[in-house]
């Protein structure tokens, strides 16, 4: 069985799920095994969902601050970034001060 990232846990839903299962194992209502197994579902569907079901596109430009390599994990931070979503169908313009991206293979990890 292959093993998923947990990177999407400290996104807001995943916090919020966590935050969720934490209240109903502190207050009786699921046995912490419940808990740790739909963590594990949310990771396996957050992983698949994201690569299968998403079809826009973002494109971005800025001012590169830094960046970093570290264990098959790449980081960047950027800064005065333009961002556009679905870029050359009239996608909206968003602008940022700062922008950080992390990213990694997922068929490494």
């Amino acid at each position: 069985m292959p093993t998923y990232t947990q990177i999407y846990r400290h996104g807001s839903l995943g916090s919020a799920l966590i935050d969720a299962i934490d209240d109903m194992i502190i207050n009786g209502r699921i046995q912490p095994q419940v808990g740790k197994s739909a963590l594990e579902n949310f990771d396996r569907i957050m992983c698949r969902s994201l690569g299968d079901l998403t079809r826009a596109k973002l494109s971005f430009k800025g001012r590169l601050d830094m960046y970093r390599h570290c264990d098959n994990i790449w980081t960047f931070e950027l800064k005065d970034v333009k961002m556009t979503m679905n870029p050359g169908k009239q996608g909206k313009a968003i602008e940022v001060k700062r922008l950080k991206i992390v990213s990694y293979d997922a068929e490494s990890m």
